[in-house]
């Protein structure tokens, strides 16, 4: 999608929400949702715009009035009054327009409870991220209505102590250490610790400095190492029960990472 607004950068994307029936005022309506990557440039400032907005800062950080949203935090406007926001940073943000008759209520609670700036678990990011994908796809308002309360409740409800929050990257490993002879992907980790792919994808390799391919390759030559001392199977046993799928793939890349082929490797004797 090619932008023309100052200090938006690809793969930034929007979505807007269709007609919407209002089933007697009883739904939140979805008016769009996006994600952005922006550049120091980055400024949006308007009088009115007749919606709540959700801005959930992924990476750098926002600054709003006198409030400056980081990595992990969340930033709740009022839209309806005069606002405005940017970036002093390059900055990767999701965020959401919603509005309807519960609306109004449901924002001045989360922010009398909360504040105008949240502290937030990777699941807000997640809900945002399922909200612009059901937008995309024009769901019906029912089931989005649902998912946005659902993601204001998240919002609201108490922060869970810190022994009970999901270590959903140690999920994720452990995944790939019980899997990793298996033909199993990113795709298969990420729905394993409910993540969407792209979103679980940025999470791991900020935690780790890895992206989750490299940690499963990682964990399978480590595996194959292993093998290579302790047992005599032959290479393309061990490229087989190690997950790597065929010996000349096995052999390219234990060489590329060791300099050594896996034959001269079990002779070194260790």
């Amino acid at each position: 999608m090619q932008f023309y607004e100052k200090g938006l950068k690809d793969p930034s994307r929007v979505h807007f929400y269709p007609a919407f029936r209002n089933a007697g005022g009883l739904l939140f309506r979805p008016l769009c949702a996006g994600e952005f990557f922006c550049s120091p440039e980055y400024e949006v400032q308007r009088d009115r715009y007749p919606s709540f907005l959700l801005l959930y800062v992924a990476e750098g950080e926002i600054c709003a009035g006198k409030e400056t949203a980081r990595a992990g935090e969340l930033l709740l406007i009022d839209c309806y009054e005069p606002h405005r926001y940017g970036t002093r940073t390059n900055a990767h943000t999701l965020w959401l327009h919603f509005d309807g008759e519960p609306a109004r209520h449901a924002f001045e609670t989360l922010r009398r409870e909360k504040g105008e700036k949240l502290s937030c678990p990777p699941e807000a990011a997640e809900g945002l991220l399922r909200i612009l994908e059901m937008i995309r796809t024009a769901e019906d308002e029912y089931s989005l209505s649902e998912e946005i309360y659902r993601l204001l409740c998240f919002l609201i409800r108490p922060a869970l102590p810190e022994e009970r929050k999901p270590d959903r990257i140690g999920e994720a490993k452990r995944f790939f250490r019980a899997h990793y002879a298996e033909p199993v992907g990113v795709a298969d980790a990420a729905k394993a610790v409910s993540l969407s792919p792209s979103y679980f994808s940025r999470l791991f390799r900020a935690a780790s400095g890895l992206s989750p391919y490299e940690y499963l390759l990682g964990v399978r030559l480590e595996k194959a190492k292993e093998m290579l001392l302790e047992t005599q199977a032959p290479v393309s046993e061990v490229a087989y029960r190690t997950g790597f799928g065929s010996d000349a793939n096995f052999i390219a890349f234990f060489r590329k990472e060791t300099g050594l082929s896996p034959l001269k490797f079990r002779r070194l004797g260790f």
